[in-house]
């Protein structure tokens, strides 16, 4: 059973590493295959045991998986919008699910100014004509499936500011939209959006267009949403409380009244799991609902002659799961939490004696089964690593008998105590050791012994005063109040005690593990959590070294140069590397009041880089798509020269020095590890050309490599590219040219593109973005010329080498490299000759 379950699990993740799904020939043929060895196993169910049947059994188990997850697939993958109904207006009718957000990160251009509205509708109808009037018959596309919409302003029309002027969780409206194909950053160690919003059911996103008519044709009708939006406004209207965000999502899952710092101390220590209803509270509520109703049922004498007390406890602690979890509005985490402690717990409702790995890998097939993409996310693997964790810890006789028979009296309470709760938090801070530094690449090494004392007091002084005061809301403000407030005083302890911890710096940055260095390290662990006697432990300490040993990440050689332009979106940021040394050339946009290119991928990038410190930061000009992610770049990463050709905006940021600041000037010259770096513009000695126009005043720096060359433009336009080539000559020649302005028709001349005469042009702009780049005429100038068109768009993340012999070498296009089928990989003639150099 439990390799049948096994099996069950390895399908549906053999098919979540898939670059693309099997095609309906493929898919026909393995449903009959399945079909087949069902009927084969049926037929030899009665017959004696054999290795034929069991294999055949195994084999039928391992292709249901893959079943299951090849059928969710093709829903996602036919769901998804029509390439051609991108950027078209479309009329859609629905019902608002969730609640809407207010200014927030995400993948959606960010626009200042205004108030902007987050939410996803579910669309019941959809329509491409014109007039809402003439929308008689359903367009045959997102119906039934969830979009994610943003709301600038009114959506009726800006002269509209009635209550009804955006869209409110529950009603529904009728609404012009357009929209485009969920499409995130594609990065080295960034988070894949794109499966997060796969998972969700989300397949389209885009911004409502206000206009007059757009209607909202019902009203809410009564939700758990529409409760969890009043006890926000309730909660949010008891003055007297300092932390009524953290106390929002503690109780109704809504995380974003978390400001950043207080997320980021909460990260520093270990304890962000604390904050959320996630699967710890889920299974605290369980829990205590268990015991609770155990211990009442054994007071009654009937009531055990009717039902035995472990059975009434189970079902007890099920419902509390549930209810609990229809709190935070049944998210992807408790739905996991609550299907495991379902399956946990079914055991105990049937009566039966299951041994822990049985209920373990039957909740983990259960939770793969309803929702196979839950494979792809850091949640699932932490949950089941901890929970299995805490089941290996208890598995031995010695563990589990001691401590509840006549042997207890032998330990003293101080040891029991210890067995109880001071070895679990050790045992699942060993057991998340390497699933986190595989996800996030950083520990907290302060976190078992915060979690000690953070975990009892939010679990049983927050959470259950909390949730008191929810329950008296509805009945008295004033009532609701003190255990509102008492909660709160638990809170504020713990947040002083948690930020004077955060100032010891307690997160660890791993170095870049190897797969070896994975399977030492994961064999370390399990020989620590392996019931005592079972096998020695002290090997355990030599498998842990590796994670001691300085990060050595691996480095370009003598006189070579490896070149990332990274996807930021509708921006820029280009990594340089030389033997031992590192340079960014801007930062990326800003994609929200508290969220940045910068946090969503550059960091994760250096981090997946091994760069612990930056030599030169270079800003080319001070537009905000080049600079957007400075502040998390500067509050992350130790960098000692920042460059621009305006230093003094430098001090508009925290911790800058002006010993760290540097002009960006035509002439400056460095050499990095026999690679040069020449500036090459602007020139401080020539007048206009920038004061009218920021973009003619970007750096624009060439590097030369051995052989080969890399010529870095930022945003200059035709004017600057013509004084360059009067001014610099056979210097801009280059093999890789980065082009100007993110591929506008104002740089990129033909006189530019034949005098620089490069292999390679790489363009970074955003996934169909406002502004229309790369212009068409700037790729047809590139074809003309046999350039070769690589862009972030397209490719995500580009990695080249240059200083090597030969020419220059794409070395990888990430989306190409990290396909998987949900992932959104757009088409076009420059991508599949820039393929065909990367190989497939």
């Amino acid at each position: 059973m439990r390799s049948a379950l096994a099996l069950f699990c390895l399908g549906i993740y053999a098919i979540s590493i898939m670059p693309r799904l099997p095609d309906i020939g493929s898919g026909i043929a393995a449903l009959l295959t399945i079909l087949l060895l069902f009927a084969l196993t049926a037929i030899w169910w009665r017959a004696p045991a054999s290795s034929w049947k069991t294999f055949a059994c195994l084999l039928l188990c391992l292709s249901l998986g893959a079943g299951r997850a090849v059928y969710h697939g093709l829903i996602i993958t036919e769901s998804r919008l029509p390439a051609a109904l991108e950027g078209r207006d479309i009329w859609v009718e629905g019902q608002v699910e969730g609640l809407p957000e207010g200014a927030s990160a995400g993948s959606v251009t960010y626009r200042s100014g205004g108030q902007q509205t987050r939410f996803q509708l579910r669309v019941e109808h959809s329509c491409l004509r014109l007039l809402p009037e003439n929308c008689e018959e359903s367009a045959p596309v997102l119906t039934g499936h969830l979009i994610a919409l943003n709301a600038y302003g009114s959506v009726t029309g800006e002269f509209d500011g009635g209550a009804g002027a955006v869209p409110q969780s529950g009603e529904t409206w009728r609404l012009r939209v357009r929209l485009n194909r969920v499409h995130g950053f594609a990065n080295p160690g960034g988070y894949d959006f794109e499966a997060a919003q796969a998972q969700q059911g989300i397949v389209a996103r885009g911004y409502v267009r206000a206009t007059t008519f757009n209607q909202r044709l019902r009203p809410a009708a009564w939700s758990i949403d529409q409760w969890r939006i009043q006890i926000r406004k309730q909660v949010y209207a008891t003055d007297t409380l300092q932390f009524p965000g953290l106390l929002t999502a503690l109780t109704t899952g809504l995380r974003s009244g978390i400001s950043n710092g207080q997320w980021d101390t909460l990260t520093a220590t270990g304890t962000n799991h604390l904050m959320v209803i996630s699967g710890l509270h889920v299974g605290l509520v369980a829990t205590a609902c268990y015991w609770i109703i155990n211990l009442l049922a054994r007071m009654s004498a009937s009531m055990l002659e009717r039902i035995p007390a472990q059975r009434l406890a189970a079902l007890a602690a099920v419902l509390g799961a549930w209810l609990y979890s229809a709190m935070a509005g049944f998210s992807l985490p408790t739905q996991r939490a609550v299907i495991m402690v379902s399956m946990l717990m079914l055991v105990q409702l049937l009566g039966r004696q299951v041994l822990p790995s049985y209920r373990i890998l039957l909740a983990m097939a259960a939770v793969l089964g309803f929702d196979p993409l839950a494979v792809t996310q850091a949640g699932f693997w932490l949950s089941f690593v901890a929970v299995g964790a805490l089941l290996l810890l208890f598995a031995g006789p010695q563990q589990l008998a001691q401590p509840v028979r006549a042997q207890s009296n032998r330990l003293r309470w101080g040891q029991h105590a210890s067995l109880v709760w001071l070895k679990p938090q050790f045992a699942v801070s060993i057991a998340l050791l390497v699933p986190l530094l595989l996800w996030t690449g950083q520990v907290s090494w302060i976190s078992p012994l915060v979690n000690l004392l953070a975990i009892p007091v939010v679990s049983l002084w927050v959470v259950p005063l909390a949730l008191v005061g929810i329950v008296l809301l509805p009945v008295s403000s004033a009532a609701a109040q003190w255990p509102l407030e008492g909660a709160d005083t638990g809170l504020i302890i713990l947040m002083q005690g948690l930020e004077s911890v955060a100032r010891w710096l307690p997160l660890w940055q791993g170095p870049v593990i190897s797969p070896l260095t994975v399977l030492c390290v994961s064999v370390g662990c399990l020989l620590l959590l392996l019931p005592r006697g079972l096998l020695p432990r002290w090997p355990a300490l030599l498998l842990m070294l590796p994670l001691l040993a300085p990060p050595r990440a691996d480095r370009p050689g003598p006189g070579e140069l490896w070149l990332q332009m990274l996807d930021v979106g509708q921006g820029l940021a280009v990594l340089l590397q030389t033997s031992h040394h590192s340079m960014l050339f801007d930062t990326g946009t800003a994609l929200g009041p508290d969220y940045d290119a910068g946090r969503a991928a550059i960091l994760p990038a250096l981090k997946q880089a091994g760069i612990q410190q930056l030599d030169v930061l270079i800003i080319s000009h001070w537009h905000q798509d080049h600079y957007g992610g400075l502040s998390s770049i500067l509050d992350s990463v130790p960098v000692t020269r920042l460059v621009s050709s305006a230093p003094v905006r430098f001090r508009d940021f925290n911790g800058v020095s002006d010993a760290s600041m540097q002009p960006c000037r035509s002439g400056h010259y460095w050499q990095w590890d026999s690679v040069e770096f020449r500036v090459l513009h602007p020139d401080p000695t020539e007048r206009g050309g920038g004061a009218d126009n920021p973009n003619n005043t970007s750096c624009v720096v060439h590097v030369s490599a051995g052989s080969h060359a890399l010529l870095l433009t930022g945003d200059i336009e035709a004017p600057v590219e013509r004084r360059l080539l009067i001014q610099q000559g056979d210097l801009l020649a280059a093999d890789v040219l980065l082009a100007a302005h993110h591929g506008s028709d104002s740089s990129s001349t033909e006189a530019w593109l034949r005098q620089v005469a490069p292999d390679w042009l790489l363009v970074s702009a955003g996934y169909r973005n406002r502004f229309g780049h790369p212009d068409p005429a700037v790729l047809q100038r590139a074809r003309a010329l046999g350039i070769e068109v690589l862009r972030t768009d397209h490719h995500g993340a580009v990695t080249m080498t240059l200083g090597g012999p030969g020419q220059a070498q794409l070395k990888g296009l990430h989306r190409r490299e990290q396909r998987r089928f949900w992932h959104n990989n757009p088409s076009g003639e420059y991508g599949k000759v820039a393929g065909k150099s990367a190989g497939d």
